[in-house]
């Protein structure tokens, strides 16, 4: 790492001090934002994996023939 400068100082020191009532906010926030976004997916959702992979690997196959 190269040498610090004082304006290094100053921005660690204004990131450092958290206290624990924001945490706590800052998770129950997280949480419900979770929460909602799960409610919005629909519950039958399908995975696309496969066919992604298997356009993957054509594509592959395609660029390895040219």
């Amino acid at each position: 790492m190269g040498a610090r400068r004082d304006d290094d100082w100053e921005i660690q020191s204004v990131l450092i001090p958290v206290e624990r009532a924001d945490e706590a906010e800052a998770k129950r926030l997280a949480n419900e934002t979770v929460e909602k976004i799960k409610e919005e997916l629909p519950a039958n959702r399908q995975s696309r994996f496969w066919p992604f992979a298997a356009g993957a690997a054509g594509y592959s196959v395609l660029l390895a023939l040219a």
